[in-house]
């Protein structure tokens, strides 16, 4: 995953533009697709997600599973540069819908993976 503006995505991809809470309340619809949303962002331990008032999605940010020590360390070297740029701050995010993926303990509606960028954008 790599830091970039949301327009500065390959048009290739084409993502939707779309809201948490429309992903959230149609998850079939957008299931696989690439989606373009904004929200708050948290790189908690174990719990990082996008969010909106109570809608929340979580973000799969690790390389695997499988998990070599070699992997982790990477993965969490780039959450912890990411926390210090974007935590609890509103921001744009592209990335894919998977309504299977619902985190840590199952503890979030549905997530996205495969994240291409993140850019911050003025205060909701």
């Amino acid at each position: 995953m790599h830091i970039a503006h949301a327009n500065d995505i390959p048009s290739t991809e084409n993502p939707c533009k779309t809201s948490i809470e429309e992903l959230i309340k149609n998850p079939s619809h957008y299931h696989k697709r690439r989606v373009l949303i904004t929200g708050f962002i948290s790189f908690q331990f174990e719990g990082h997600e996008i969010y909106i008032n109570q809608n929340r999605l979580w973000l799969h940010l690790f390389t695997g599973p499988p998990y070599t020590e070699e992997e982790i360390i990477k993965d969490l070297d780039k959450i912890n540069a990411f926390r210090k740029i974007f935590e609890g701050k509103f921001v744009s995010l592209v990335g894919t819908f998977d309504q299977n993926n619902s985190g840590h303990f199952g503890l979030w509606p549905a997530g996205l993976r495969d994240i291409t960028g993140i850019q911050l954008e003025k205060s909701h």
